[in-house]
């Protein structure tokens, strides 16, 4: 992701835990020589933002980039310290636009914005281009360790950052920083696991929906239907994980056989008839869907169940039968969508001055 804007000659500093003191001792004299560069005051940056001195941070990296507004590392490490999502964002992609061989920090926090936002496929994007973008600067392989726990597998990274040792890549002291910090990740995770079973749920349905993502999808199901035989507080979870990724991907064949599968064992599982149903109507088989909306209200009379089920019939014809239906999810709950819904069902049937009611009805609650 090199760019040709992007200078090699400044200097960056690693800062570990035995060298924070001469990083900063050395740091300050440059700037006090006033031969600071750009670099220079990142470095600055990073070390008070490792301090947890976050104005004098903010401070100094801008001060980086007025020196150099082509500095990836600057641009970074805004990001890191903007706490704003969609700002640090920005600072993200445009380090990332510039270029530099510390790429993955920036990819690493995108990983994480794009988390908290709920954008897996944007998650799943970003894992898989951090685990590409393969450096030797032991922080990758830091961060490379909670991915690969995660996602593909922990032995992984420990392999890979022994060659690079063993190739006289990596100094010792990087090496010995490096596995403490592995171990201490992992530990954590292992004392997650141990504790909290929504931890070893969360990390499962993770696993699985990686594995969807990448187009294994035989494997992903199998982890998805273990996990609801093992978690059973989460199995409509687990189910709407796994069927909601296909429907939402436009797999609707694929969405309607796991619903089919998951109805066998679970004739309970409201999301399987709901997803079932939305996948039949993509596909345009309003008859079946009818049918799969009819036995969803058996058990689940809600407004979303009437609400589909009546529009499902009212593009079959059966504009009374309809009707009736979105009667009664207007009763459990009014809105936009079904105003309007209903209101097209009355036009069908020449009920026009009702239809007109329902038309303005259905504009104050658009506005809501």
């Amino acid at each position: 992701m090199c760019n040709k804007n992007q200078t090699n000659t400044e200097e960056y500093y690693p800062i570990y835990y035995y060298n924070w003191l001469w990083t900063w001792f050395k740091l300050r004299q440059i700037v006090k020589s006033g031969k600071a560069t750009s670099m220079t005051y990142v470095n600055l940056a990073e070390l008070y933002e490792q301090l947890f001195m976050y104005k004098k941070a903010k401070k100094y990296v801008l001060k980086a980039i007025r020196k150099d507004k082509n500095n990836a590392f600057a641009y970074c490490e805004l990001g890191i310290l903007i706490d704003d999502d969609s700002i640090s964002k920005k600072y993200f992609l445009k380090s990332l636009d510039i270029g530099c061989e510390y790429d993955f920090v920036s990819l690493f926090y995108l990983l994480l914005i794009y988390f908290r936002e709920n954008d897996w496929d944007k998650v799943f994007d970003y894992a898989r281009e951090y685990l590409n973008s393969k450096t030797e600067d032991p922080f990758y392989w830091v961060l490379a360790v909670l991915i690969y726990t995660i996602f593909e597998n922990a032995v992984t990274p420990f392999c890979e950052i022994y060659t690079l040792l063993k190739n006289k890549k990596l100094s010792p002291a990087a090496f010995v920083e490096c596995i403490i910090y592995m171990l201490v990740l992992l530990l954590i995770l292992f004392a997650l696991n141990t504790v909290s079973v929504w931890c070893r749920y969360f990390f499962g349905s993770l696993r699985g929906a990686y594995l969807l993502h990448t187009g294994q999808d035989e494997a992903a199901e199998k982890i998805f239907f273990k996990l609801t035989k093992k978690y059973k507080e989460f199995r409509e979870h687990s189910y709407m994980f796994l069927l909601d990724y296909y429907y939402k991907n436009k797999h609707y064949k694929k969405c309607i056989n796991a619903a089919n599968r998951i109805l066998i064992k679970d004739s309970n599982s409201r999301v399987a008839y709901l997803l079932k149903g939305r996948s039949l109507e993509a596909l345009k088989y309003w008859d079946e869907a009818a049918k799969v909306y009819e036995q969803a209200l058996e058990i689940f009379p809600d407004d979303v169940m009437y609400y589909r089920s009546a529009f499902v019939g009212g593009v079959i014809g059966d504009f009374e039968t309809a009707l009736a239906k979105v009667n009664k999810s207007l009763l459990l709950k009014k809105d936009y969508c079904a105003y309007k819904l209903k209101a097209e069902l009355l036009t069908c049937l020449n009920r026009f001055k009702e239809a007109e009611l329902c038309y303005k009805k259905a504009e104050e609650y658009k506005e809501e």
